[in-house]
């Protein structure tokens, strides 16, 4: 039989291999979840006991040891019984070891992706640097290559689409999973045999004779619609959705004159460096529409590296030729290297179509140097006048900041910048990580760069200096260091250019959520009859019980059939669906469990020290405990299900991450939105990155239809146990895929007026939002929001007016827009206008805490409308104000913290 290489070399291969999985993905087949089960291994229950979790005792132990004289011992094990435990061998193999050695037999269907496992054990010494070789399955009937085999274990694709390799040890005494997979070719039949060499650094080997019998009617599927077959592992070396040739909708392709870019809105013009030299904002002021001509120039000093030696306070660096690597549709790349001397900086530069701007910035000494500082400089105008960041208070931007790196807080950066036009700058090093988000932050914090953190990790930060004409001069340093001859420091950075699309008034005035914690969703002519038109099916729902799981064997028919319903009522379901935590639900957990935290993140600390979160406060439920352990994963959600589930334990782990589980979940929506034809997500303090967004898009669109996502955050800036910084920060580079927010968990609609435009209302990066906790009607209406229906307050009242006025159409001018032709005089009283043909609509919210009486200060040309014919009426709204009617100079009393809406028209 011809040997394939090693999996290290195979690697390469694995990208051919996904060809057709991500073909097969991209198709909207049905698949038919209703009808009978036909397969006779059932649909999987997790309460279902297994033999796994009976191990041997510790004589039986150390007679096996005795008896088998090997270092390595390698067992196999059917996809039925996952491994799950470390510390002991399960007796279903002691008591029956020809079984379990030597040989591994199995039956697969054509075209099955086929799963199994070895399970390798270290009898007498620690392995290191396992390496798997596959050889070709050959039969009658042809051959299996070597190649179709795969190890999920040693490595696979990242979750940006490239080759990675893992090195996986095992401890004396200790057991190691490693599951396989086969793409079991369509055409396949009959049997099959080849060998499995697993090899340790050592060069140990030891040969496992697979024999593969092929029987019964193809799978067009791969075997997905069964989760007992565990072809879906197949998912976490997925491609599906990299696609740089195309763009996502709303945006256009990016084109590149000279070292200018465009893109939606927006302008990146590069110096002879490969940095920044100006960035250009073409939104209107309001963030409605974009204008010819740039609104916002952002630099009044271009993006530049200072370094400074024991010999020079500035080394002269003599830039290379800015040579342009990559040009596609969605994504430039670039790179320039600069020289001085015994130092050179090369400057690799991304920009994608949404405005994400990445930066590698490369210091590498050719000789030994004593530096004093590396920083990167730059200026921003002063009309950018407002600031996320860094620790400060959200909104205007404040004098002097001088901020020192502290892991303690999810803080690596700042946004600054005017409502149509900013951006984000976030620092990163080689040692990056994403920490993790919302009440687990402090069980993965923040590495500080080994870049920007300097030497110590402490003597790196930020300084913001107004210059005597208002503009903001910015100073990244990162202090004193010796750079070894041959070293090298990224220095890297990241811009996420805002907005990143104008506001879609429409679809805020058109789309109506509702979203409720009960079984609400089943009945959607009610709904419909309540203003609704958009469904959100929450987790823990008996559509969608399990969460970020909701291909669940037991309730897809139920989520089918939910979808089904509410299309035929005329409106649109969508499903919590996110990453952050996966269920012990998942027929995959303890794949996912062998992965070495990989993809469920272990708990931090020394041997010993379990997690206890604020959603687990007295530690792990007992049922993970008992399958997992009492340590090395971090307890997340936890709920027992009723209704016909009753009694099911729904109990989730942390994931980490940028992992493969960006390509599971984005494989699991591919394959939900095929089986029930879903309009979209509802996704929930994601830990998803960017380019998953970007992925998910391009798998709805591929079908025709848009994906509709809105994102609810906790407020992240007011616990200390999410690392004290914003959400709107935390979660920016994801906004360029959403259609709404819900950043209202423990957020107060009576915070400072400032703040709520920059950390919540979504409006500076081209996202309006709604309100949820500590929601207040009269301040929500100055930014366009309501609240949601089903959960928070009652929103119909001021559905019901928006119809009555005709909100379609209007323009919002907000009261940021300094031409707003409606305005109070008065800070406290912020007014909002929604103009139209013939009327505006006046939104006026009080932030005072006194009554106010507001004489309006009216452009009325801008406004559209004669002085002297203008009539304003406060219309009755339901809980909302009485009618009244005001002459145009009147005096208008606002209650504190309250407001109005006035209707302007003319008379005839």
């Amino acid at each position: 039989m011809k040997a394939t290489l090693c999996y290290i070399m195979t690697l390469s291969l694995s990208v051919l291999l996904l060809a057709p999985l991500t073909a097969l993905h991209a198709a909207a087949t049905d698949t038919d979840y209703n009808r009978p089960d036909d397969a006779s291994k059932g649909v999987y229950d997790p309460r279902e006991a297994s033999e796994m979790d009976v191990l041997a005792s510790p004589g039986e132990m150390a007679a096996f040891v005795a008896a088998a004289a090997a270092d390595m011992v390698i067992f196999t094990e059917d996809r039925e019984h996952s491994i799950r435990w470390a510390k002991a061998l399960p007796k279903r193999w002691l008591n029956d070891l020809p079984a379990h050695t030597s040989m591994f037999q199995g039956t697969a269907q054509p075209g099955e992706f086929y799963v199994f496992q070895l399970g390798a054990f270290a009898a007498r010494r620690d392995l290191a640097a396992l390496s798997i070789v596959f050889s070709d399955l050959t039969g009658s009937a042809g051959t299996i290559q070597g190649a179709s085999l795969r190890c999920f274990n040693l490595g696979g694709i990242n979750h940006q689409g490239q080759p990675f390799i893992k090195d996986v040890s095992v401890t004396k005494g200790k057991l190691h999973a490693l599951w396989i997979g086969v793409s079991v070719p369509r055409e396949a039949k009959g049997n099959y045999q080849g060998t499995i060499t697993i090899k340790d650094g050592t060069g140990l080997s030891v040969p496992v004779r697979l024999d593969l019998n092929v029987a019964g009617q193809v799978l067009a599927d791969q075997g997905d619609r069964d989760s007992w077959r565990l072809s879906r592992l197949r998912w976490l070396d997925s491609t599906i959705g990299f696609d740089d040739t195309t763009v996502t909708a709303p945006y256009i392709p990016l084109q590149r004159r000279g070292s200018t870019v465009s893109l939606l809105g927006r302008k990146l013009k590069l110096d002879k460096s490969g940095l920044p030299e100006q960035i250009q904002s073409f939104f209107t002021a309001s963030n409605t529409g974009m204008a010819k001509a740039p609104k916002r120039s952002l630099l009044t000093a271009p993006f530049h590296f200072v370094i400074e030696t024991a010999e020079d306070d500035s080394l002269a660096l003599k830039p290379g030729k800015l040579e342009i690597l990559r040009e596609q549709k969605g994504a430039i790349e670039w790179r320039t290297t600069s020289r001085g001397d015994g130092i050179e900086l090369t400057v690799n530069g991304l920009i994608e179509y949404d405005g994400f701007v990445k930066y590698e910035c490369r210091v590498k000494a050719n000789r030994t140097i004593q530096v004093r500082d590396i920083r990167l400089e730059f200026a921003v105008t002063k009309e950018a006048d407002y600031f996320m960041g860094l620790g400060q208070r959200s909104g205007r931007r404040p004098g002097t900041v001088d901020w020192k790196w502290d892991p303690t807080f999810y803080r690596d950066g700042f946004w600054i910048g005017a409502v149509n036009g900013g951006f984000k700058i976030q620092f990163f090093g080689d040692n990056y990580r994403a920490p993790l988000i919302n009440c687990y932050y402090h069980y993965r914090e923040l590495m500080v760069p080994e870049s920007w953190g300097g030497a110590d990790g402490k003597s790196g930060g930020i300084r913001l200096t107004p210059a005597a004409n208002g503009d903001v001069h910015a100073v990244v340093f990162s202090g004193a260091r010796t750079l070894k001859a041959g070293g090298e420091l990224n220095y890297g950075f990241q811009l996420f250019l805002t907005p990143f699309k104008p506001l879609n008034t429409e679809e805020q005035w058109a789309l109506r959520f509702h979203h409720s914690g009960g079984e609400n969703y089943r009945n959607p002519a009610t709904l419909k009859a309540m203003g609704a038109n958009i469904i959100n099916i929450h987790q823990a729902r008996e559509a969608n019980p399990v969460i970020n799981y909701p291909y669940f064997d037991l309730s897809m028919p139920l989520l089918k059939k939910s979808v089904a319903d509410g299309h035929a009522n005329g409106m649109k379901v969508k499903i919590y669906y996110t990453t952050r935590e996966i269920s012990n639900n998942l027929k995959e957990l303890f794949a996912f469990w062998s992965l070495d935290g990989e993809i469920i993140c272990p708990s931090p600390g020394q041997d010993g020290v379990k997690a206890h979160p604020l959603t687990n406060g007295s530690g792990p439920h007992p049922w993970l405990v008992d399958h997992l352990g009492p340590e090395g994963y971090i307890p997340a959600w936890r709920e027992v299900l009723g209704g016909q589930y009753k009694g099911l334990l729904d109990l989730a782990v942390i994931t980490t991450p940028d992992s493969r589980l960006d390509n599971f979940y984005l494989e699991g929506l591919a394959f939900t939105l095929r089986g029930t034809d879903l309009d979209g997500v509802y996704v929930d303090d994601t830990a998803l990155d960017r380019k998953a967004f970007q992925r998910a898009h391009r798998i709805f669109e591929a079908t025709g239809k848009p994906l509709l996502a809105d994102m609810h955050s906790w407020n992240h800036n007011r616990q200390s146990s999410a690392g004290n910084t914003p959400s709107a920060y935390v979660f920016m580079q994801n906004y360029p895929y959403y259609h709404r927010l819900w950043h209202g968990e423990s957020f107060n609609m009576n915070e400072p007026v400032d703040t709520l435009l920059i950390e919540q209302s979504g409006i500076p990066f081209g996202l309006m939002s709604e309100m949820l906790d500590h929601s207040n009607p009269w301040h929500g209406m100055v930014f366009g929001e309501t609240t949601r229906l089903g959960w928070s307050g009652d929103p119909r009242p001021l559905w019901k007016f928006w119809d009555e006025f005709g909100m379609a159409g209007t323009e919002m001018i907000g009261f940021w827009d300094p031409a707003c032709p409606v305005k109070s005089g008065n800070d406290k009283i912020p007014v909002t206008v929604y103009r139209k043909a013939g009327k505006a609509l006046v939104a006026i919210g009080s932030w005072s805490d006194k009554e106010e009486n507001v004489k309006l200060a009216i452009d009325w040309k801008a406004l559209g409308f004669n002085a002297v014919k203008a009539r304003l009426s406060a219309p009755a709204i339901r809980g909302f104000q009485e009618a009244a009617v005001f002459v145009a100079d009147a005096s208008i009393p606002i209650t504190p913290g309250r407001g109005c809406l006035l209707v302007f028209g003319e008379a005839p």
